[in-house]
């Protein structure tokens, strides 16, 4: 991780996440990246906006999932205000984080060549912890099925995926896009005619409260009691609950 100051001063923080879970989808993903977003949360709280740099396969970073994940957790769990993420063609991503993973193989070798055993992610997080300046994460299987928990069914696939080379945001629930990454303003410009995503489908449904005689909006954040009459309302997915005034705005109720 690279970090300005407000004094001007540039650091550079390295970080490796190790499992014994060979996971590569979005929810694995996020697991590994929630330890050091959450380190930066806690000891650089000045730093207000992320950059990422990945390769793009659909598999893995560019795709639909890491689009909601992106736009919606990084504001509501690290309270980010920006965020951009380029994707690299293939073959062109390498960088300093492969020299990292370099590193701690070469010094797991050394260790194993001086008589230390190492089997598992938990015996090589343990024994390379403290051997070098790079900050260690153990990520369970338990941490990979909580993030894939809280991933909604009703995101919308964004056509084109594949030619996307850059997304960035600094609205929760909503991303822009474009094919060709541009950096002018750190990428949070107009250049190339940046498209919007909204990923969160909203769908419109009819109940009576005869039935249903109250309506929870957000995970009872908000109840709406009424005597039977007929509800048109908005349901939204659980991250957008901050933006709930907004969908209430919209709902018509009408006396039947």
């Amino acid at each position: 991780m690279y970090r300005k100051s407000n004094n001007g001063k540039k650091t550079v923080d390295s970080f490796c996440t190790i499992s014994n879970n060979n996971a590569h989808n979005p929810a694995a993903i996020w697991a590994h990246l929630h330890p050091i977003l959450s380190n930066i949360k806690v000891n650089f709280n000045d730093i207000s906006t992320v950059h990422f740099f990945s390769d793009g396969p659909a598999t893995q970073y560019r795709q639909k999932q890491i689009f909601y994940f992106v736009c919606s957790k990084l504001f509501t769990e690290y309270n980010f205000k920006k965020v951009t993420w380029n994707f690299f063609e293939a073959g062109h991503g390498k960088g300093a984080a492969d020299g990292i993973g370099g590193f701690l193989k070469r010094a797991a070798d050394a260790k194993v060549a001086t008589g230390t055993d190492i089997v598992d992610a938990k015996s090589f997080f343990h024994s390379l912890k403290d051997s070098s300046k790079i900050k260690l994460y153990l990520i369970t299987d338990d941490d990979i099925q909580n993030v894939s928990a809280t991933v909604p069914e009703n995101i919308v696939p964004l056509q084109g995926t594949m030619q996307v080379h850059q997304i960035f945001t600094d609205t929760l629930g909503t991303l822009k896009y474009r094919n060709l990454s541009c950096f002018c303003n750190r990428g949070f410009c107009l250049c190339q005619n940046p498209q919007v995503y909204d990923l969160i489908e909203k769908v419109s449904e009819t109940v009576s409260a005869e039935s249903l005689p109250w309506l929870i909006f957000a995970q009872k954040k908000l109840v709406l009691k009424f005597k039977p009459i007929t509800i048109q309302y908005i349901q939204t997915a659980p991250i957008l609950e901050t933006n709930l005034l907004q969908s209430i705005n919209a709902t018509r109720i009408q006396k039947t």
